[in-house]
């Protein structure tokens, strides 16, 4: 699972927020994530911090779209 914001009122939160990884990516030398599915983070934090941040929006479980691969 990738990042998950906590969304307002959610009593419960899934996976951890885009902020905690960053320490890890930094670490890492980690320059660019590549969302594949949908948004569940808010991607300016991590390009306020120096990573690059790409869409390549597929099904879960699918193939990718040959624009995406």
């Amino acid at each position: 699972m990738g990042p998950v914001d906590k969304q307002p009122g959610e009593q419960r939160q899934f996976g951890h927020s885009v902020s905690s990884y960053l320490n890890i990516f930094k670490h890492l030398k980690v320059s660019k994530v590549i969302r594949l599915n949908e948004p569940k983070y808010e991607e300016s934090v991590l390009t306020r911090n120096g990573i690059e941040h790409e869409e390549m929006y597929f099904n879960d479980g699918s193939v990718p779209p040959d624009e995406v691969a």
